[in-house]
């Protein structure tokens, strides 16, 4: 549920089996009873979403942007709060050029990190900007 790459892949299947779900919707395909696959998301979500604040900028949990991507998702309802507090959290720590912390660091001498670390503060900025602008 926290740590490294099984954690990323795990995310990465949920938010596949999330957009399988609203695509199926859309597209009016009963590939299985939709109902029980809605229930089963939900339930999956609201587990995987860490609802420890003090835990978000340190180490590798579950934020409600990482799954709910939409104010209309059927996710939303159940973790306004802590969507909300994510919002908070997101403007809280926004740097004064509209960046964002990189929260680690490789411990080496590589200069490819300072390139890495300019690629995902792009890629924070993007993603809190979205999540910011679809929740506040």
């Amino acid at each position: 549920r926290y740590i490294g790459a099984p954690f990323l892949v795990y995310r990465s299947c949920c938010k596949i089996s999330i957009r399988l779900y609203e695509y199926c919707l859309e597209a009016g395909i009963k590939i299985v009873d939709m109902n029980e696959f809605r229930q089963k998301l939900i339930d999956q979500v609201e587990h995987e979403l860490h609802s420890v604040e003090n835990e978000w900028e340190a180490n590798y949990v579950c934020m409600p942007s990482n799954l709910i991507e939409a104010n209309d998702s059927i996710f939303c309802s159940a973790n306004i709060e802590l969507i909300t507090k994510e919002c908070e959290f997101i403007v809280n720590r926004q740097l004064e050029d509209g960046s964002f912390v990189v929260p680690w660091q490789w411990w080496t001498e590589y200069k490819e990190f300072e390139i890495a670390r300019n690629w995902w503060k792009t890629d924070f900025c993007i993603k809190n900007m979205r999540f910011l602008r679809e929740f506040q």
